[in-house]
């Protein structure tokens, strides 16, 4: 079965059945996600989504027996194939399955199979640790030119969003800054409920640097190479590689982890309702309503532990100034020194070169 076919990427936009399926979905992250899990599909088959649907017609039309459908055989085989498959998380794997059996779906394909692949966390998942500062602030060292890794974890840090949200920032989210902390207002799509959560100063100012003109509809993480928005599987990605660089297990350093941390360090802090409520977690009765009528509260609470947030301390960052403008002045210093003896050996020569021609005269 022919696996390398990446140029079918490039035709997958161009496909009429996909892109009615695309368009059906409501949410931008349901539809990045799912439409990752039909490529990966489509990659694994060698077929287009428009080959996929005609054959799975056909086989209806010749009233091929339900043992022998092949569009049934070809998502077992893709999950024999993701069952086997490491690095990629059970809710990943999960989600692509669901994206296959929706897109069938949506072509009044019926598709009764269970993957059995559970999204719940794994034993070895809840076993890993919850970050330590000092290994978050070696990512943050490490990401040197990386402006937008370096922006991605200090969002997620200091906000508790999982990275749906933070993918799903646009610039117009950036535009509340209350005390120099951003209040993003935004409807969670796990809950499907709105509720506002926090960006902390240290986050605004990384993504400043990383993105420095973002207009109203712009999303504030985007693709290296063009202006598309993230998908799950690149963040991840990306996270998984800077491990791999610091020597960290991968779970370890997943995004999820910075919000494990986010309600660690808060909890026994700060109000536990409030830190339930920024991390868009479901409150029961009327409290959601209550939190959002009581938006100064939170805030000024946030505030206050902000620092448990931040990963460089003023001292630690006026420190940093303090050294470059040093190595800077230093440099300079240098730079005159050296033009100075420069220019006192062109006289040396100058003189010593008079005085030779005045003995000769």
């Amino acid at each position: 079965m022919t696996r390398n076919i990446n140029p079918l990427f490039d035709k997958l936009e161009k496909d009429e059945i996909f892109n009615k399926w695309f368009e059906s979905f409501d949410k931008i992250n349901t539809k990045l996600s799912y439409r990752n899990g039909l490529r990966c599909f489509c990659k694994f088959t060698g077929m287009m989504p428009t080959d996929l649907i005609n054959e799975a017609r056909e086989d209806y039309i010749n009233r091929v027996p339900p043992w022998e459908l092949r569009h049934v055989k070809r998502i077992e085989d893709f999950l024999m194939y993701l069952r086997t498959k490491e690095g990629l998380a059970d809710y990943t794997k999960a989600n692509y399955i669901k994206a296959i059996k929706h897109f069938y779906s949506f072509n009044k394909i019926p598709v009764d199979l269970k993957s059995g692949i559970t999204q719940r966390a794994t034993e070895t998942y809840l076993d890993i640790p919850v970050q330590k500062i000092e290994d978050i602030r070696k990512a943050i060292l490490s990401t040197g030119t990386n402006k937008f890794l370096k922006a991605f974890i200090l969002t997620t840090l200091s906000s508790g969003q999982a990275q749906a949200e933070i993918r799903a920032l646009k610039g117009k989210h950036l535009k509340n800054i209350v005390n120099g902390v951003v209040v993003v207002n935004m409807t969670r799509g796990k809950t499907n409920r709105r509720y506002f959560f926090l960006i902390g100063q240290e986050a605004l100012e990384a993504i400043k640097e990383y993105k420095p003109n973002l207009k109203d509809e712009d999303f504030v993480f985007t693709k290296v190479l063009s202006n598309r928005p993230l998908t799950a599987q690149a963040v991840t990605t990306d996270f998984s590689r800077h491990a791999q660089k610091l020597g960290f297990d991968a779970g370890y350093f997943a995004p999820h982890r910075f919000r494990h941390y986010f309600k660690s360090v808060l909890t026994g802090n700060m109000d536990n309702t409030y830190v339930e409520y920024l991390m868009g977690h479901k409150l029961p009765g009327v409290e959601s309503s209550y939190f959002i009528g009581n938006q100064n509260k939170i805030i000024e609470a946030y505030l206050k532990n902000q620092h448990l947030l931040t990963v460089f301390t003023d001292k630690e960052v006026l420190q940093k100034q303090y050294d470059e403008l040093k190595g800077k002045h230093d440099t300079e210093t240098e730079t005159i020194r050296k033009g100075y003896e420069e220019l006192k050996k062109q006289m040396e020569l100058i003189t010593a070169a008079m005085q030779a021609k005045g003995k000769t005269a």
